[in-house]
């Protein structure tokens, strides 16, 4: 192995150290584990004036409303920040 390669392997698992270390790092949320604890939905799902924000000021999320029908699946996809942990 050249002195390259292995520069760019110990830059690429630094960097995935970085993201693993960033999610053992997050805060859990207030009201965590408050609610029921379902295996498997049945029937539709509706989302009616959802909002939200990673910040609290910053809207990446503002009323939307949406119905699945049961059995569906739905990703929204968008783009990943990853904060160095400090």
């Amino acid at each position: 192995m050249s002195l390259s390669n292995a520069n760019i392997q110990l830059q690429t698992a630094l960097t995935a150290l970085e993201r693993v270390s960033a999610i053992f790092h997050i805060v859990p949320e207030e009201k965590a584990g408050i609610g029921q604890i379902v295996e498997r939905l049945r029937g539709d799902v509706s989302f009616e004036d959802v909002s939200f924000s990673y910040n609290g000021q910053e809207m990446v999320l503002e009323d939307l409303s949406f119905r699945l029908r049961g059995e569906s699946m739905l990703s929204l996809p968008g783009r990943v920040e990853w904060e160095k942990p400090r």
